[in-house]
């Protein structure tokens, strides 16, 4: 007679079985710490060279899942004897194959200087994280048939636990020590050799040859960091221009080449500017400061060049400040013309506006428009309310708008119109100026007209912002034009309904040839395969997983909006994370009796948690003060929701009755595949279409429903 669950973990009770009992805690750790260490670091690498944009977090997280999930349940059945020390020698080597696959997709399937179409992003990310997230899930199961088997003690729970808390550790030293020292193919570098570390340990090796490799694999490991891999690989990208700098920050990626006589000056791959732009450089500066009467005291966010400070000193002894998130941009700014008397804050907007103590004459966002969520707040009506209590009697904001067209689209009008309904709901009058690009100013008092006589001085300094270039009376005509076109009836943007950056989106899918249906279909077809294929506890973990990684995903972005990018805290985002799965996973079985019933009210209380989020995220949005206490209120929630997930997995992996492989690869696997489609279809679609707000309630009322059916079945 069989003892339940052993018909396919006897294949792999050999006589090391009970070694590996002892030594599995360092495999799970590890490959928990390498896998979201290293994840962090390739999405930190994708996001610096496709312009950061909120999407590829969510298609790239869906990818890793799916693939995760593949590997755990090709393992399930595999019968054939594996020494477990060559997993880890096989993550390492995963990692150097992505990395090459990622720079080698990025150098040959994008035009340098293009912004790839949204298919070639999916199939670089696809191609690259692949043969790394297979191993992955292979190991997870692979691991929990041999442990299992060699020692009881061990279960599916164990080894869960052991690796949430190597990703866990993982991520909080990224967080502390690896992103602020390393780049991110130096802290690839660092998961690669600490896998081969871990083999070189559990290998069974003699002392003295164990000794002799692990110096060899430091001593390897310590030449390769000391080496500019990094600047070797963007060389390729940037065959063309001569490389000045590479600075990756934890705020991201710049890059600083020289071209002829020409600097350019790269944020995560996209061009933000360059020497010598000196027509963009004046309208940047001019367009502004001349419907001012007497500016004294002026503060810029963003988006300045090497001839910005000069532009502005042309106003005579002002004061000027400058802003800008990412401490990379700012050394560079410092260097740059007449930028000695400028002061400098390294800081998020946003964050220095509610602390600052000064008030201005003139506030000048100078960003461009949005492309992620980060930017997104500056047009926000929240950003609005604060850039008003900033200025003085008199003061105008002045926001740099899109590029002018000459054929005017309703989706462009559209973009206009949000812009300036949002302003007017909390200032009392706004004006366009139609340059190459559309500023759109807003103060409660009067705008002073374009080339008054009190600034023929200024004018005549200038190359092109002057009469003779531009023309008066074709600049007012368009403006003219403008303004009857604009709607402003139209719904204002917020941080938590971002309706700019869904129209950028609309905008852009036309050239990233997106529709959204595929995907959604795609989405919709995994999500019913993982109900129709899994059974009773995988098939609820799947549910579960879907709504729950939608929700994590929806925390990522909330970070976003409030710390102001997500690459500073994205470890300390999942090492919390898996922290909280840990935690879950270790709840004693005895509070789960009466198993189908008990995981059905887990998913009833986790969708009646989904559904509070909403009002939540809009207390925290609304808060004009107290950042800490916001951040801190985000990782609380994290913690949360990833404990329900450890919590329903501990309970729904307990099945005694069947066999460790079986178990592992269906519950972990439902898992990863039913998040894989939530993530997916959060991201692309409703997220985007639906707005974070009506995305949240729709993944609770799914959590929720299902639970409540569940249970009645049961």
């Amino acid at each position: 007679m069989k003892t339940p669950g052993t018909n396919i973990d006897q294949t792999f009770n050999h006589p090391s079985a009970s070694r590996w009992g002892k030594e599995g805690g360092i495999l799970a750790f590890s490959f928990g710490f390498s896998s979201i260490v290293g994840q962090a670091a390739l999405l930190r690498e994708f996001m610096s060279l496709f312009s950061g944009h909120e999407i590829i977090i969510g298609v790239f997280l869906a990818f890793w899942m799916f693939f995760v999930g593949i590997g755990a349940l090709s393992a399930k059945r595999s019968k054939g004897k594996l020494e477990l020390f060559l997993l880890p020698m096989l993550m390492g080597f995963a990692f150097i194959l992505g990395v090459l696959l990622l720079y080698f997709a990025r150098n040959h399937l994008v035009i340098h200087g293009a912004e790839p179409e949204f298919n070639t992003i999916l199939l670089i990310i696809a191609i690259t994280l692949m043969p790394l997230c297979l191993i992955t899930g292979f190991a997870f199961t692979k691991y929990s048939i041999v442990l299992s088997s060699g020692d009881k003690e061990w279960s599916i729970t164990k080894v869960y636990f052991y690796e949430q808390l190597g990703s866990s550790v993982g991520g909080g030293i990224l967080y502390i020590i690896l992103i602020r020292w390393f780049d991110s193919v130096q802290i690839l570098i660092t998961v690669v050799f600490f896998m081969f570390a871990i083999s070189a340990i559990v290998s069974g090796m003699l002392p003295g040859k164990k000794k002799l490799t692990l110096l060899l694999i430091f001593l390897t490991g310590v030449i390769l960091l000391a080496l500019p891999l990094q600047k070797m690989l963007r060389a390729v990208e940037f065959k063309s221009e001569k490389i000045v700098l590479i600075s990756d920050t934890p705020y991201g990626n710049v890059v600083v080449t020289a071209s002829d006589d020409q600097t350019n000056i790269y944020e995560n791959s996209s061009l933000r500017s360059f020497s010598d732009e000196v027509e963009r450089t004046e309208e940047d500066v001019h367009a502004v400061m001349m419907r001012h009467p007497d500016p004294h005291k002026v503060l810029m966010i963003g988006g300045a060049s090497s001839g910005t400070f000069h532009e502005l000193k042309k106003y005579g002894d002002i004061s000027i400040d400058y802003v800008d998130i990412d401490p990379a941009i700012i050394e560079i700014l410092k260097k740059s013309k007449d930028a000695g008397s400028v002061s400098f804050y390294a800081d998020d907007p946003l964050r220095f506006l509610k602390k600052d103590k000064k008030f201005y004459d003139i506030i000048i966002l100078n960003t461009g428009l949005p492309h992620n969520l980060q930017d997104n707040r500056f047009y926000s009506k929240e950003f609005f309310e604060l850039a008003r209590s900033k200025l003085n009697q008199g003061g105008i904001l002045g926001v740099k708008g899109p590029e002018k067209q000459f054929h005017r689209e309703d989706s462009y009008i559209r973009y206009l119109s949000t812009i300036a309904a949002t302003g007017l709901t909390v200032f009392r009058k706004y004006d366009i100026f139609p340059g190459n690009n559309i500023f759109i100013l807003f103060a409660d008092g009067s705008f002073m007209p374009l080339f008054e006589e009190r600034y023929y001085s200024v004018i005549r300094q200038n190359l092109y912002f002057n009469p003779g270039y531009i023309l008066p009376d074709l600049v007012e005509d368009e403006r003219l034009s403008y303004l009857n076109e604009i709607n402003l009836k139209v719904p204002v943007n917020t941080c938590l309904e971002p309706r700019l950056l869904k129209q950028s989106i609309v905008v852009k899918s036309g050239y990233w040839q997106i529709n959204s249906k595929v995907y959604v279909f795609v989405a919709f077809v995994l999500f019913v395969f993982v109900i129709v294929f899994f059974k009773n506890q995988s098939r609820a973990m799947a549910v579960t997983g879907s709504s729950l990684s939608g929700v994590q995903l929806a925390l990522i972005f909330l970070m976003q909006i409030v710390a102001g990018n997500v690459y500073e805290v994205l470890g300390v985002l999942f090492a919390l994370s898996m922290a909280g799965m840990a935690l879950g996973s270790c709840m004693n079985r005895k509070y789960f009796h009466g198993l189908r019933i008990s995981s059905a009210a887990v998913m009833v209380v986790a969708g009646i948690l989904i559904l509070t989020l909403p009002f939540v995220m809009r207390m925290l949005t609304g808060m004009q003060t107290g950042y800490v206490l916001q951040v801190v209120i985000v990782y609380v929630l994290v913690v949360l929701f990833s404990f329900i997930g450890g919590v329903l997995f501990s309970s729904l992996s307990y099945q005694p009755e069947r066999a460790t492989g079986i178990v592992a690869g269906s519950v972990y696997g439902a898992d990863l595949f039913g998040s894989s489609a939530g993530v997916l279809l959060s991201s692309v679609f409703l997220f985007p279409v639906a707005g974070m707000v009506n995305a949240i309630f729709i993944l609770g009322i799914i959590c929720l429903m299902f639970g409540m059916l569940f249970m009645t079945k049961n």
